[in-house]
């Protein structure tokens, strides 16, 4: 380790720009490109195998260029950079009278009331000069480039990727102190090894994660041949010289972990980073952050009171834990918009796939493998997974029944999702039954213990993404739990339901029978109700 560091101290700028051009990083980015032109893998298995052959490449690439990298690397606390930042802030037009930047922890920097603040209170204003965003990207020297590449002029993240990543390499650019006090690296799920992305195994957030991992692994290969290439473009960019997977990992992070959408100077939404905002930390809450046009600057209200030094956030939405830890790299335990991913489809060797598919066309739905959200309130099966599971659960008289209310366009079909429909009884309780048996599924998938869960946790000796790893699966837990328990209670409910009916309309039938001549018996007129009543249903 001593070594490494005294050879990267000797090498000279010059020197780690001969590295750039090393044509086996280039064979590499072509491997990646021939893995992921492959078929993308549905099954997690094989996602996880592709991964691994990624994984394989990006090391070898991140091992040519280990004295290369430079933002991970550097030398400093994000602290001491507070007051320079905080003075670049404030002489380009920022306002944060009633907050000051503080260590919090685990949680990072983040905003202190300097003074008592009431809830809607104005607590801080960003110009638009201080941010920095894929508009100003499209007016840095990366715009002859992204105006001429097909991908880039459509994805805007990678242009704000590219242009924080040129801007951190700039000595004398604008928005230098404030990329100084951002972290030189993060949590997100794009800096866990191998057995840390493992630890995920069982939770929805593992193919969130893959597929991340997938997306900027075959992102860093296109901007690495697409850098090297000798035109105009590229010839004068400082990436050029110095372009890593580590840092545009970290570039990749930065702007996953602050984006925003703002107005453009044209009135068109585009991503931007907002200095000092972006260090509040996440609380309950609603959205109390807008940008005001007239005096074009961002503004955000205190979304609760806040004592004098008490640490102020702001709401980031209504996420899933899940989504917090893969784009942000953090875990809010007590989440009340927390939610799980169930991926359900109809197989199509179903012989009533063809009929399930065209019903589920007609309320705008999918027959094929979709996601869709457990979430951790008191009603967790909501209105679109209620319609599949029924329509899942049809036999073919009644997938009929309904095929031919939705062709004469029959007010009817919106009942499929009501609480109290016109399915079957026998359907209704499958299609109870059925999700009831995938939710235990997947609760079984979180192995571990809750004993496990608190000793692997107090354990100095378990990596902090595996306790992320684990604070997740906790969360994930409860919120199953939650549901297994609902869906077991309504299921039940549904079958004494039938139970009820199939008794009244046996006590009924008896009484008919008693009453009736023989005549009455050979007479073909019982009404349609009668006849489901006859039948149990």
């Amino acid at each position: 380790m001593g070594k490494k560091g005294r050879r990267k101290a000797q090498q000279s700028p010059s020197e780690a720009r001969e590295h750039v051009t090393d044509k086996e990083v280039q064979t590499l980015c072509q491997k990646i490109f021939e893995i992921i032109s492959l078929e993308t893998p549905v099954l997690p298995v094989k996602q996880w195998e592709e991964h691994l052959k990624l994984r394989e490449m990006v090391e070898k690439i991140r091992e040519r260029q280990v004295d290369q990298t430079l933002f991970e690397k550097l030398d400093h606390s994000r602290k001491d950079h507070i007051a320079s930042f905080t003075q670049w802030f404030n002489e380009n037009g920022g306002k944060a009278e009633h907050v000051l930047i503080d260590d919090f922890g685990q949680q990072g920097l983040g905003l202190k009331a300097a003074n008592d603040m009431k809830a809607g209170e104005l607590f801080i204003t960003i110009p638009r000069k201080l941010t920095i965003s894929a508009e100003t990207a499209r007016n840095s020297e990366l715009g002859p480039l992204i105006e001429k590449d097909n991908i880039l002029r459509v994805m805007q993240n990678a242009c704000l990727v590219l242009h924080v990543y040129c801007e951190k390499l700039k000595k004398n650019s604008f928005w230098k102190p404030y990329l100084d006090v951002l972290p030189t690296s993060y949590s997100t799920t794009l800096y866990f090894t191998v057995e840390e992305m493992q630890a995920l195994k069982g939770s929805p957030a593992f193919g969130e994660a893959l597929k991340l991992y997938r997306n900027i692994a075959r992102q860093y290969a296109y901007l690495y041949q697409r850098l090297q290439q000798v035109c105009p473009e590229t010839a004068k960019l400082p990436l050029r010289r110095n372009f890593t997977f580590d840092d545009h990992r970290w570039a990749v992070s930065t702007v996953i972990t602050r984006q925003n959408k703002i107005p453009s100077t044209t009135g068109e939404p585009t991503l931007a980073l907002i200095p000092m905002w972006d260090m509040c930390n996440h609380c309950h809450g609603t959205i109390t952050t807008g940008y005001d046009m007239a005096e074009d600057s961002c503004k955000s209200l205190a979304v609760k009171d806040f004592k004098a030094g008490e640490q102020v956030c702001i709401f980031y939405g209504e996420r899933s834990n899940a989504d917090l830890l893969v784009h942000n790299g953090f875990v809010f335990e007590d989440n009340i918009h927390d939610k799980v991913g169930i991926q359900l489809g109809v197989s199509k060797s179903d012989p009533l796939f063809q009929k399930k598919e065209k019903l589920l066309s007609f309320m705008r739905m999918t027959a094929s493998s979709h996601w869709y959200s457990i979430p951790c309130g008191d009603d967790p099966i909501g209105p679109e997974l209620v319609t599949f599971l029924r329509v899942f659960s049809m036999g073919e008289d009644e997938l009929n029944e309904w095929l031919e209310k939705a062709s004469e366009n029959s007010i009817e079909l919106k009942t499929l999702s009501a609480v109290y429909s016109f399915v079957r009884q026998e359907t209704e309780i499958k299609s109870w039954q059925f999700i009831e048996t995938r939710l235990s599924l997947l609760l079984g998938q979180y192995k571990i213990s809750d004993a496990e869960e608190r000793e692997s946790l107090e354990s100095a000796e378990i990596s902090n993404h595996k306790k992320l790893c684990i604070k997740l699966k906790r969360a994930e837990k409860r919120v199953l739990e939650k549901a297994l328990k609902f869906v077991s209670t309504t299921r039940n409910k549904t079958a004494e339901t039938r139970l009820e009916t199939g008794r009244h309309c046996d006590n009924e039938l008896d009484e008919r029978q008693a009453n009736t001549t023989s005549s009455d018996v050979m007479d073909d007129t019982t009404s349609a109700a009668e006849q489901l009543c006859i039948n149990g249903e």
